[in-house]
């Protein structure tokens, strides 16, 4: 689903400190306190993004946004517990 291969730790890009990432393409972040909205830093693009509950290893929320610029972006966990923010750029751009 993702390529690893092509991700690092991006720490600076987001406000939970846990991120990985190819900048403009996709971003995976892990955030440890869901009743607190986080920033991440993205390039501008459209972007799909997926929620993922890893207590209950399920996918809870997905949906696409358009950033237009680059900017630091605002994101809430939509369910309560540790949560995994998974956004990237459409395979069918």
């Amino acid at each position: 689903k993702m390529n690893l291969a092509a991700m690092t730790p991006r720490d600076e890009l987001s406000s939970t400190t846990y991120c990985l990432a190819d900048p403009g393409r996709e971003y995976l972040v892990y955030q440890t306190e869901s009743d607190t909205p986080f920033h991440l830093y993205l390039k501008a693009g459209a972007y799909r993004y997926e929620w993922f509950n890893p207590d209950k290893g399920t996918i809870v929320s997905t949906g696409s946004s358009i950033f237009p610029q680059d900017r630091s972006t605002s994101f809430a966990p939509p369910f309560p517990g540790d949560a995994v923010l998974y956004v990237h750029v459409p395979d069918d751009r």
